[in-house]
């Protein structure tokens, strides 16, 4: 396999967050610099994840080096350990508007603001597309156009 292999399409752009529990002594400041966020317990997710490498490089960026980093592989777990007032991380929007909805969480007022990502869909192109995974592929168009 190789690109030229690959359709991709762009679906949209999803927003991500720096995202705490409502105790956590950041939660609290007015605006959240990056270099706030030294010291800190950052919750990760997987290595492959693209939010997780722009977070990274923007750490990076504002040299913020002391951080205790923690790598999980499950968006819900990262949501649970936060829950208990155990460090900061980054997420898309989507998947903590319930969280922060009932104040389980909060959006940290991160001076950086948003990060968007891509959302892509990505498929073979030279493989035949069955009419399930067809009808699955317009509906997630059109579920995301009504929400995006």
């Amino acid at each position: 396999m190789n690109a030229s292999d690959l359709f991709v399409e762009t679906l949209g752009f999803e927003p991500v967050v720096l995202v705490a529990s409502p105790q956590h002594p950041l939660a609290a400041k007015r605006v959240v610099h990056t270099r706030d966020l030294a010291g800190e317990t950052i919750l990760l997710s997987r290595v492959d994840c693209s939010y997780r490498r722009v977070f990274e490089q923007i750490l990076e960026q504002e040299e913020v080096r002391k951080v205790d980093k923690l790598e999980f592989y499950s968006v819900e777990v990262i949501k649970r350990v936060l829950g208990t007032g155990v460090g900061v991380t980054v997420l898309p929007e989507i998947a903590v508007c319930e969280e922060v909805a009932r104040n389980q969480l909060v959006l940290l007022p991160w001076s950086e603001g948003r990060i968007e990502v891509a959302l892509l869909m990505i498929w073979y192109g030279e493989r035949w597309v069955s009419p399930t995974l067809k009808a699955f592929m317009e509906v997630t168009k059109k579920a995301l156009e009504r929400t995006g």
